[in-house]
Parts: C-alpha cells; sequence; structure tokens
C-alpha cells in the first residue's frame, strides 16, 4: 500500500510471519539491481526512503522471503511494484 504523508510518500509493507523470525525485504528502483532493504522480526514495514532523483516518480519492486537463525529459508515472494513520486 502506498502512503502520503507530510514528508511525501512512503510504502507500507505487510506480511505474516507466522513462526518463523522474521522477514527479510529486498528492493530494487526503476528494474535496477536487487538490494536488501533489510531484516525485521515484526510484520509491518515502511520505506520511506527518498525518491533517488527528487520531484521523479520511480517504480519499486519488493520481494521477501522468511529469515531466522541469522539466515534467509525459503523462497521469495511473487515480487510486488509501486510506482511512488508526485
Amino acid at each position: 500500500m502506498l502512503e502520503r504523508y507530510a514528508k511525501g510518500f512512503r510504502v507500507y509493507i505487510h506480511c505474516t510471519k507466522g513462526h518463523h523470525g522474521g522477514i527479510v525485504v529486498e528492493s530494487r528502483i526503476n528494474g535496477g539491481g536487487w538490494e536488501l532493504y533489510g531484516h525485521f522480526t515484526r510484520g509491518s514495514v515502511y520505506d520511506d526512503r527518498p525518491l533517488a532523483v527528487p520531484h521523479t516518480p520511480e517504480s519499486r519492486d519488493y520481494r521477501l522471503c522468511w529469515w531466522g537463525k541469522d539466515e534467509p529459508h525459503g523462497d521469495w515472494s511473487a515480487v510486488v511494484t509501486v510506482l511512488v513520486g508526485d
């Protein structure tokens, strides 16, 4: 889900981590390479990074997998794409 707030836009990422220790989130901007966004122990995450080029909309892709015992495990989720920007 994309939310607008006082500082601009942010992407709300929600998943259920079940019995796993957490989730790993990777993202890519405008079809570039995958980069680690972070490891999270809660099911809700916000991506409020600024736009790579100010005032220029960009495409952000996200994928998630389970995380536990200090490493990712399982398959990556389907990719979700969000258009961010003015």
